[in-house]
């Protein structure tokens, strides 16, 4: 093949290049050999015989044990737009040093063979790929969910990349706390909602600052992101921390504070920590427990409503109240019943019929639709109950 190509009388490429190639075998001489070769390959000046005697020579040399040819190569022909893949994909699976280039820029790559490279790539590697214009979205996800931070920040930065909505909640919850991380993320022109709604309630303030200034997200919105996140973070810790008694002192300090809102109340009703909504309900109304289970889980709805009277809060939540205290009931007066992923969804979906914008989609969905309500009262949409 060699000696074919160093004859053709049409050829481009220097004969004394392929006599070289032919005649000095030193690692020296064949990098040299190889760069030349590549590079008038990748120039496009080359005719359709031409070309097809350079893809065999350079496909022979992309297996040269010398690192320091493949290489050359790589370097030469990582921009090429027409080369073949079976030249392209062996160099893009050697050693870094070779298949760097490939890997951040060769078009010759296909979608397959990035997502086959991308579950074994070390992280340099995965940083590589990471920066790639255009990167597909099942791509994009092995680097979110393999890649190290400096390769998810390449990954983030890069704006023609696509990034599913479930790879960039991978993100967050892989690097919970790192700013870098984060900074990358909020810098994208676009985000999904669910994405946003976790960077808000996880981010340093100054990172939330400018994450409400790149997505004009109204600072109100965020403000109660970020309580329901905390809400939620206090009512996982109850329900930890069990029967130990040291809810009493958490109640009355939410109260000396007025943080005993009603989204953190409804929140506890709904995940069936009735110890601790119970505490709260006889700290607000200063009533004796008993009077005040009695009140909550024998009661009907003219009794709740007598009750929630006391506690003053917003008229438009109590249909969502009443709702959840009818499911408790039920379970607090069931010896063999106990509450479960599958009560606080039937909860959800009690609540969610009183409310034309509140649809049962999950427990954090609804108390923010519910805390929409609150702060906008004028649009109030709980409908009367029959």
């Amino acid at each position: 093949m060699l000696q074919d190509f160093s004859t053709h009388k049409a050829a481009r490429l220097s004969a004394s290049q392929v006599e070289q190639l032919l005649q000095d075998r030193s690692d020296a001489a064949r990098s040299s050999t190889a760069a030349g070769v590549a590079a008038e390959y990748a120039s496009g000046r080359l005719r359709p015989e031409e070309r097809r005697i350079a893809e065999e020579i350079l496909s022979i040399l992309a297996r040269d044990l010398t690192e320091q040819v493949r290489s050359a190569l790589s370097n030469q022909l990582q921009h090429c737009p027409y080369l073949p893949a079976a030249i392209a994909l062996p160099l893009a699976q050697d050693i870094e040093t070779v298949s760097l280039p490939m890997l951040r820029f060769s078009d010759a790559l296909t979608e397959e063979m990035l997502v086959d490279l991308a579950h074994t790539a070390c992280d340099t590697k995965l940083t590589a790929i990471a920066g790639r214009a255009g990167l597909q979205g099942a791509v994009a996800g092995i680097v979110a969910e393999r890649g190290a931070e400096d390769a998810v920040i390449v990954l983030l930065r890069n704006q023609t990349a696509e990034i599913r909505e479930n790879s960039l909640l991978g993100i967050t919850e892989r690097f919970p706390d790192h700013d870098a991380v984060h900074a990358a993320m909020i810098d994208r022109p676009r985000l999904p909602a669910s994405v946003l709604h976790h960077l808000v309630s996880s981010v340093s303030d100054h990172l939330r600052e400018r994450l409400v200034e790149n997505h004009n997200l109204p600072p109100k919105i965020a403000d109660s992101i970020l309580r329901q996140s905390r809400e939620r973070a206090m009512i996982e810790s109850v329900s930890r921390a069990g029967d130990d008694g040291s809810h009493i002192q958490l109640i009355e300090s939410l109260s000396s504070e007025n943080r005993l809102s009603p989204t953190l109340l409804l929140r506890a009703l709904c995940s069936g920590e009735l110890t601790f909504f119970d505490h709260c309900m006889a700290c607000m109304t200063n009533l004796p427990m008993e009077s005040v289970r009695d009140t909550l889980y024998r009661g009907g709805a003219a009794s709740h409503r007598t009750l929630y009277g006391q506690l003053g809060l917003p008229e438009d939540l109590f249909p969502a109240f009443h709702a959840g205290l009818t499911v408790a009931a039920e379970v607090v007066n069931d010896a063999d019943a106990a509450w479960n992923g599958d009560t606080t969804r039937q909860v959800v979906a009690r609540i969610a019929e009183h409310y034309d914008r509140v649809s049962p989609e999950g427990l954090d969905e609804m108390l923010s639709r519910l805390g929409g309500v609150l702060g906008h009262g004028q649009d109030t949409v709980a409908r009367q109950m029959g």
